[in-house]
């Protein structure tokens, strides 16, 4: 063999054994990932949280666990005097307290779901395609970490970093990869069949202060480039102020490809699922509002 042969031969075996370690370094990390994903789906759905064991939090910089407050008095809706003569006043909704948990008291799940990532605040379930935690820290740690704290291309759904769960949001927005495999958010375009759509348009979401069931209302792609046909500005739609949350929600309306939506009224929160395609300034959103008082789940399903 010749010496050169002999050079490229051995540098295609280090490459083989490299690729070989980043496969099975990308395999275990994985794995890792959905044990720590399966020990929170024993928390959650445990009858007696307190028989099932902890671990340590493992992200590092753990979120120190919520204080019981004394209810925070919530503001009535206010107007805004128009500099300009002629121009409309503008309205702005209401700040609302948690109704049936003004103290905002923390769960004994959730005490327990924390013990094991600080940063959790949420759990979203979706008919058989979604049972996981969510979380909160920044809008980028947990793009590329795991709810246990590792390094995974997979990521943790997210709720966006300048939501305040403080007092009830109007919007909730929550993050998640398009994963090839359906995970995380990577099976959202699956609303686009109508049959799908009718069998899972119901979705529930709970954080750390309150249950939540949601009816899907929108499914579709919007920009984030300003001027886009489609552009919808993210900012606006979490605005209290009513102008700018209505353009908000009509362009949800009108980016959606379903048939049977769900009514949508300026006052009901709303729950956006967000995830990249195949455009950057493109994303695919989910959009769901908050089953009413004296609605009853059962009437959304066909």
């Amino acid at each position: 063999m010749k010496k050169k042969d002999l050079v490229i031969l051995i540098l295609c075996l280090a490459l083989a054994v490299f690729s070989a370690f980043r496969i099975a370094g990308h395999f275990s990390t994985q794995q890792a990932g959905k044990q720590a994903e399966e020990q929170l789906r024993k928390i959650r759905h445990a009858e007696d949280v307190t028989a099932i064991p902890t671990m340590p939090p493992k992200t590092g910089a753990e979120t120190p666990e919520p204080e019981e407050e004394q209810p925070v008095k919530a503001e009535g809706e206010t107007t805004y005097a128009p500099e300009e003569p002629g121009a409309v006043k503008v309205t702005r909704l209401k700040r609302s307290m948690y109704p049936d948990n003004p103290g905002r008291t923390v769960s004994e799940r959730f005490k327990a779901l924390r013990k094991e990532n600080g940063d959790i605040i949420g759990w979203l379930s979706i008919g058989k395609m979604q049972d996981e935690a969510v979380t909160q820290r920044d809008n980028e740690y947990y793009m590329d970490h795991d709810v246990s704290g590792r390094k995974n291309v997979s990521g943790t759904v997210f709720l966006d970093e300048n939501i305040s769960l403080q007092m009830r949001p109007y919007t909730l927005i929550l993050y998640g990869h398009n994963m090839r495999d359906e995970s995380r958010f990577g099976w959202l375009r699956k609303y686009e069949n109508g049959d799908f759509f009718r069998k899972n348009r119901l979705i529930r979401f709970d954080t750390l202060y309150e249950e939540g069931r949601y009816v899907v209302f929108s499914e579709g792609i919007v920009s984030t480039e300003e001027g886009a046909p489609n552009y919808l500005d993210f900012f606006s739609l979490s605005s209290m102020r009513t102008d700018e949350r209505t353009r908000a929600i009509d362009v949800l309306k009108d980016v959606s490809v379903l048939d049977e939506p769900a009514d949508v009224r300026i006052d009901d929160q709303i729950l956006l699922l967000v995830t990249c395609v195949d455009k950057d300034t493109d994303r695919r959103i989910v959009a769901a509002r908050r089953i009413r008082d004296g609605e009853e789940e059962g009437q959304f399903l066909n």
